[in-house]
Order: structure tokens, then sequence, then C-alpha cells
């Protein structure tokens, strides 16, 4: 539901509003999805978070471990992709 929640958000605020950056400020509805959209995804990555290590057999280390291997792919996707 979260995912389809941000997809949807993602794809109001492209068909309202043309602007790909919010350096030069936003109008009401585009800063309304702006925000709608970090909250959408900062619930949704807490609750993937939860998900992936709430029934992993690897103890807190472990799954802190497994946590934080999995945040380092994304920062290396994100430099070098």
């Amino acid at each position: 539901m979260l995912v389809f929640l941000l997809a949807f958000t993602f794809g109001i605020w492209k068909w309202h509003s043309k602007i790909d950056t919010i350096e030069g400020g936003l109008s009401k509805t585009p800063e309304f999805l702006y925000w709608l959209a970090i909250l959408t995804s900062s619930t949704l990555g807490a609750a993937l978070g939860d998900l992936l290590v709430h029934d992993a057999p690897l103890g807190f280390a472990g799954r802190t471990l497994l946590l934080v291997s999995l945040l380092m792919v994304v920062v290396l996707l994100v430099f070098f992709y």
C-alpha cells in the first residue's frame, strides 16, 4: 500500500507540476506533494527495515550488519550508477 501511495504521489506531482527540482521554491500543491512523498518514503523505509530484520535469526549484531550492508549497497548504487 505504501509503495502504491508513493508511486501515486509522484505521478500526481509529475502530472501537476513540470518542475523537476525544488531549489527555486514550490507552490502550495507541489510542496504538499513533496512532504507527502517524504512522509510516505520514510514510513516505507522503516516498515521495510522492520520486515527485513524481524524474523532474521541473526541476533542483534547480525541484523544490524544486515541493515548496514543493505544501506551501503544503496549508497554505492547512488554514487556509481
